[in-house]
């Protein structure tokens, strides 16, 4: 989690959208898209500008490598 201003950055959890409803507006946005890439035989996390994030076996595998890298980048100094 970083705070930015008056604006904090963490990467989303079901479980805490309580807290940040009390913290005030919440604005969602897609850090990534994962999809299955068939000619690769592998799942795929890109950015919206189609930067690949990472690829993995299992969806399961890429969507946490997916999260890993979210959290390196939010906790940047």
């Amino acid at each position: 989690m970083r705070l930015n201003g008056e604006t904090i950055q963490t990467v989303y959890n079901d479980k805490a959208l309580e807290l940040y409803k009390l913290l005030g507006a919440v604005k969602i946005t897609r850090y990534s898209h994962v999809e299955y890439c068939n000619r690769a035989g592998v799942w795929v996390a890109r950015r919206p500008s189609g930067e690949i994030l990472c690829k993995a076996a299992t969806r399961e595998d890429c969507l946490a490598q997916e999260k890993t890298i979210a959290e390196k980048e939010i906790n940047k100094c």
